[in-house]
């Protein structure tokens, strides 16, 4: 192969690698969650992304999640919920795993029948 046809391949190749990727923006972990604080619903894609910001995460706004959700979200090590009004047994049990603070200051714990002491007491700690 000439020269200049190896060139022309190259840049050609380049160009293309280059165009290849998604003309949208990466969504940020603020946009997404200012997104799903909005609009009260996350999807589990969301979560499992969230799942992986450090720090304190702040989804207030979510009215109801799923026991999937929950599974990927107890991997926090602190998370607020204070828009939940109600969760499940069974979310109960999985929101217990939260590390170290999860917050869910509208929730009532009354409606819960089959908690464990444990799960009861790792979510008496909840601040709120």
């Amino acid at each position: 192969m000439n020269q200049k046809l190896t060139n022309t391949l190259l840049c050609f190749l380049t160009f293309l690698c280059l165009g290849c990727g998604s003309d949208e923006p990466k969504q940020t972990s603020v946009g997404l969650i200012q997104q799903i604080n909005a609009s009260g619903i996350i999807t589990d894609a969301q979560a499992e992304f969230l799942s992986k910001v450090d720090g304190w995460l702040e989804l207030n706004g979510l009215t109801s999640i799923t026991d999937a959700q929950a599974e990927i979200l107890s991997k926090m090590d602190d998370l607020s919920l204070n828009g939940l009004t109600s969760i499940t047994d069974a979310q109960a049990e999985i929101l217990s795993k939260v590390k170290s603070k999860l917050s869910l200051t509208k929730l009532s714990l009354s409606g819960l029948t089959s908690i464990t002491d444990e799960q009861a007491k790792s979510l008496s700690k909840v601040d709120g």
